[in-house]
C-alpha cells in the first residue's frame, strides 16, 4: 500500500514509517521543508500551519491507498494553533480524501479527546475525529496515552522526574493509563491493513492504570534507581512550576498538561487488547541505562547553567558594589592597563560577567560556554603573569578557576549531547 504519513518527523509518525517499511508498503511523507527520507520513502511538500482549505491537500492523495494523520502539537504558537493543527486543517484533509476516493483514513488523536473537554488541546483532538466520522471514509481513530518511549519527549521528562534524588509526590493528579509505543504502533498497523478490525475508534491504553506516584517511581525502577524518599508537592508549588514551565524552552509542563494530568484520563485496555490480539507490553524502557543517563542530565544541567550564572552574577555585584573600586583600579594598574581606561575596562568587565550570567540561563549555547572558558583562561594567565603572589594566595583565588572551567567544559559537551538526543 502507499501510504500517506502526516506527522512523520514525530514520534509515533517516525516508528510507524519504520515498521510501514518492514511490512513492505510504500510511506508518502508530509514536509513542511526539503530533507532526506528514509530509504523506500518518498517526500511530498506541504504544510498543515498553512491549509485554508481542502483543495489545498488535492496535490498529496494522487496514488494514496491509506492517509494517517499523525500530526500533533502540545502547546500553541505563534505559527501552529490547536484550531488550525489539530481541527481545521485535518477536516480539510478528510474532505480531499473524499473528493478523491482515498476512502481508508487512520486519526491519531488522544485518549481523553472530547469536544466538550477541559482543554483546548483535548477539544480541538475531539473536534477533529467528529469531522472524521462525519465523511463518508473508511476511518479509523486510534486515542493513545501516554506513551512510553526511550526518545520520547514527555517520556524523558517523566525520567527526570523520576530520577531526582527525592522522588515528587504528585498527588493532585489522577491516575494515568501508558502504553508502549510499539503498542500504539502496531495498533495503527492493524487499522490501516485491517478491511474489518474488530472495532474502528480504539483507546490505546497499557494494562494498567497508575496513579502519578506509582508511575514514577515504576519509572525509576525500571533505570536501575534505587528507590528514592517521597516528598510531597503542594498544588500552589506545581501551578507555580507549570506557570514559569510554559515559556521554558522543550518544557512539556504548563497550566493545561497540568490540567489534564489533574483530570487523569484511563480506560479499558479490551479494545486494543482485541486489536493487537494480545496483551499490551508491560511498561519498560528499552535502552535503560541510556534513558537514565538523559533524565539525570535533564535536571544537573540546569544547575550546572544555574551555578555558573551565579558565578558571573555574583562576581559582577560584588565588583560593582562590594569590592572598593580604588582596589579594583590598583589590582587593573598592576597588570598594566593605564589610569586613563581603567573605568572602562572595569565597567566593561562588570557588563560581560552580567552578559554572561543572564545568557547562562536564558540563551545556554555551546559557543557561550567556549566564550566563559576562553575569558577564564585568558585573565587567569594575565593575572598569573602580571599577579603572581595570587597563584600562592592560601584562599587559592586562580586555582578555584579550574573548576569553572571544567563547568563549562561539562555545558560545552554534555549539554550539546543532551539536546541532539532529544
Amino acid at each position: 500500500m502507499r501510504v500517506l504519513v502526516y506527522g512523520a518527523s514525530g514520534l509515533i509518525g517516525a516508528a510507524l514509517v519504520e515498521r510501514l517499511l518492514e511490512r513492505g508498503h510504500r510511506p508518502l511523507l508530509l514536509q513542511r521543508r526539503p530533507a532526506p527520507v528514509p530509504a523506500g520513502c518518498e517526500a511530498v511538500a506541504g504544510d498543515f500551519a498553512r491549509v485554508a482549505s481542502p483543495a489545498d491537500c488535492l496535490p498529496w492523495l494522487a496514488g494514496v491507498d491509506a492517509v494517517v494523520n499523525a500530526v500533533g502539537i502540545f502547546s500553541e504558537s505563534a505559527g501552529a494553533s490547536f484550531a488550525q493543527i489539530h481541527e481545521h486543517a485535518p477536516a480539510c484533509l478528510f474532505a480531499a480524501c473524499e473528493q478523491t476516493r482515498v476512502r481508508r483514513v487512520v486519526q491519531v488523536s488522544a485518549l481523553g479527546a472530547a469536544p466538550d473537554a477541559i482543554t483546548e488541546y483535548w477539544r480541538s483532538k475531539g473536534r477533529a475525529e467528529q469531522a472524521l466520522q462525519a465523511r463518508g471514509l473508511d476511518w479509523r481513530i486510534v486515542r493513545p496515552s501516554l506513551v512510553l518511549a526511550d526518545a520520547g519527549r514527555s517520556s524523558r521528562q517523566f525520567a527526570a522526574l523520576a530520577s531526582l534524588p527525592l522522588l515528587p509526590d504528585l498527588a493532585d493528579c489522577r491516575p494515568v493509563q501508558p502504553v508502549l509505543l510499539a503498542d500504539v504502533v502496531d495498533a495503527l498497523l492493524e487499522l490501516i491493513e485491517n478491511d474489518a478490525p474488530p472495532q474502528r475508534c480504539v483507546d490505546a491504553v497499557g494494562p494498567q492504570a497508575l496513579d502519578m506516584g506509582e508511575y514514577l517511581a515504576l519509572l525509576r525502577r525500571s533505570m536501575g534507581l534505587p528507590k528514592a524518599k517521597v516528598v510531597g508537592v503542594s498544588a500552589w508549588s506545581q501551578n507555580w512550576a507549570a506557570a514559569i514551565g510554559q515559556y521554558l524552552p522543550g518544557c512539556l509542563l504548563s497550566p493545561e498538561s497540568l490540567a489534564m494530568l489533574r483530570q487523569g484520563c484511563t480506560a479499558d485496555a479490551a479494545g486494543l487488547r482485541a486489536l493487537l490480539r494480545r496483551e499490551p507490553g508491560p511498561l519498560r524502557w528499552n535502552r535503560p541505562d541510556a534513558v537514565r543517563l538523559h533524565a539525570q542530565l535533564g535536571w544537573l544541567l540546569p544547575i550546572m547553567r544555574l551555578v555558573l550564572a551565579s558565578v558571573w552574577l555574583g562576581t559582577a555585584a560584588v565588583s560593582l558594589w562590594g569590592w572598593p573600586r580604588a582596589a579594583s583600579y590598583q589590582l587593573l594598574g598592576a597588570t598594566g592597563v593605564p589610569a586613563a581606561v581603567q573605568p572602562l575596562f572595569f565597567y566593561g568587565a562588570v557588563a560581560l560577567d552580567t552578559v554572561f550570567g543572564v545568557a547562562s540561563v536564558v540563551y545556554p549555547r555551546r559557543g557561550l560556554w567556549l566564550a566563559q572558558a576562553a575569558l577564564v583562561l585568558g585573565y587567569s594567565a594575565i593575572i598569573a603573569l602580571r599577579l603572581p603572589e595570587f597563584l600562592l594566595h592560601p584562599f587559592g583565588p586562580l586555582l578555584k578557576n579550574l573548576p569553572v572551567l571544567a563547568l563549562c567544559l561539562l555545558l560545552a559537551v554534555l549539554g550539546r549531547t543532551n539536546s541532539q538526543s532529544h
